[in-house]
């Protein structure tokens, strides 16, 4: 009986995640990218104050807030492409990053001039609280931080017991 035997502890790195969603990653990741460009530009020429003139201060707000959600989510879909795992603390890090801006915009865009809502907490003739469709995505968002936070440990753990 031969007891010659190899082990090999080198870390294996599978990507099989990425096959499967190959396609409609790359389409996410070029569209996403050119939003960033966009948006670099809308930011460009908010700072000079052109784009506050021509669309009202709650149009730029409103847009500031798409834009910088889709430049956190560009910068996740490099992360995701990179290390090729569905999980990771950076993509749980940017989702509360996202939540915390909607948060925020829930609160302070109904003081913006222009400010319009179809659901509103304690709205009272014309002032309100909360725009509670922004706290909606705000509150779903952290969930789905915390769900990917929990995923990201898993992960971790599974990678640690193989």
């Amino acid at each position: 009986m031969d007891n010659n035997f190899q082990v090999d502890t080198s870390k294996q790195v599978k990507k099989d995640f990425l096959k499967k969603i190959e396609i409609p990653l790359g389409i996410a990741f070029l569209l996403t990218g050119i939003e960033t460009v966009a948006a670099i530009l809308f930011f460009i020429k908010g700072i000079s104050g052109a784009v506050w003139n021509e669309m009202g201060v709650y149009e730029f707000a409103v847009k500031s807030l798409h834009f910088a959600s889709i430049v956190c989510i560009f910068l996740c879909l490099i992360k995701l492409i990179v290390d090729g795992k569905p999980f990771s603390h950076s993509f749980s890090i940017c989702t509360r990053i996202i939540a915390g801006l909607y948060f925020l915009s829930s609160v302070l865009f109904p003081r913006i001039p222009g400010f319009a809502t179809n659901y509103s907490i304690f709205q009272f003739g014309s002032f309100t609280l909360i725009d509670a469709n922004l706290l909606i995505k705000a509150l779903l968002l952290y969930v789905f931080s915390v769900i990917i936070q929990e995923g990201f440990s898993l992960q971790k753990d599974m990678e640690e017991i193989l």
